[in-house]
Parts: structure tokens; sequence; C-alpha cells
């Protein structure tokens, strides 16, 4: 196995993070993604209970 320089090791670095700090930005916003849609769905929830007319009755 040939021995690796310099120069091609921080290529590979480099690689390596760019390829992981896409990873975790996609994994962060689906995770807020579906933490938001959460949120929306509560709320129209709630909405659509205050607004019930048969509620009020």
């Amino acid at each position: 196995m040939p021995v690796l320089g310099a120069t091609q090791i921080a290529l590979i670095s480099t690689v390596s993070a760019v390829i992981g700090g896409l990873a975790v930005s996609w994994w962060h916003r689906k995770t807020l993604s579906k933490l938001q849609n959460s949120v929306n769905s509560e709320d129209i929830q709630k909405t659509v209970h205050l607004k019930d007319p048969a509620a009020e009755d």
C-alpha cells in the first residue's frame, strides 16, 4: 500500500468534512421540519377547536 502524501491526506480530510457537514445539515433541516410540522398541526387543531360552532353549544 503506497504511503499517502500530506496533500492527499488533506484532500481526503476536506472531502470527508464536507460530506459530513452536508449529512449533518440535511439531518438538522429534516428534524426542524418535523418539529415545525408538529407545531403547525397542533396550532391548526387548537384553531379548529376554538372556531368549531358545535363546541360552543
